[in-house]
């Protein structure tokens, strides 16, 4: 009787426990990365990208963004041996001004669909941001007096067994790929995938692609990929030198 009393009162303290939060998450990864479209040629950059998701009051609901700066468009020589140790150098020695040569923002709200103890978390994004790019096609005729805008909405697949893997797949739309205009959908598959690997900390591969649903003279898909670093162990690790 005891027993079965005990069972209850469990199981009423769990239905009445509030729904738990996500976790809050922040990061910065710096590295090389490489971007082009189908008619230009592929140019490489330091990038420096920061990320947070902090969770709302609401249950289930958290802020999340991302910042992601990068340089003028610089040779990468590095190899697998050595991308690591040239990376932390980079970051090191690159003046500040020189990295924030191009930036895309983006912020929005995630909802979790499915959580831990799962393997994988799954959650329902939407986000909107801009673009700084590098060059624009303004004119004195036809001046250019925004920042191209993008916004997104779709899933985000997450698991953070020891390192962190994400895979969003989301639609919406971006005015870098279509020309300057909100025309067409746009599919977006970002993937970030973290290993541990001893002294460097976790190392961070990254692919992006962007494909205009569209067809036209203005349209071009758009595709990223790199390797990155935790900044703050190449901190920890410059510090212990």
């Amino acid at each position: 009787m005891l027993g079965t009393l005990g069972s209850a009162a469990t199981c009423l303290a769990q239905a009445s426990a509030p729904p738990a939060q996500p976790e809050e998450i922040a990061r910065i990864v710096v590295g090389f990365t490489q971007t082009a479209t189908p008619q230009t040629t592929p140019t490489q950059h330091l990038f420096a990208d920061f990320f947070f998701s902090r969770p709302l009051p609401a249950a289930k609901v958290a802020l999340w963004g991302n910042v992601r700066l990068a340089s003028s468009p610089r040779p990468v020589n590095s190899t697998i041996a050595t991308v690591s140790a040239d990376i932390a150098k980079a970051v090191l020695t690159t003046p500040l001004y020189e990295i924030g040569q191009s930036g895309e923002f983006i912020t929005g709200l995630e909802y979790e669909l499915l959580a831990p103890p799962a393997k994988t978390s799954v959650a329902a994004i939407g986000a909107f941001g801009a673009t700084v790019p590098l060059s624009t096609s303004a004119s004195p005729n036809n001046p250019q007096t925004r920042f191209p805008r993008e916004y997104w909405a779709g899933f985000r697949f997450a698991s953070t067994n020891g390192t962190t893997h994400i895979l969003d797949v989301t639609m919406g739309q971006n005015e870098m790929v279509t020309g300057g205009a909100m025309h067409g959908p746009v599919v977006r598959v970002f993937s970030e995938y973290g290993m541990a690997a001893g002294k460097v900390g976790t190392v961070y591969l990254i692919g992006e692609m962007q494909l205009a649903g569209a067809r036209g003279p203005q349209q071009a898909d758009l595709y990223r990929i790199g390797v990155g670093l935790d900044f703050l162990q190449i901190l920890k690790a410059s510090g212990s030198n």
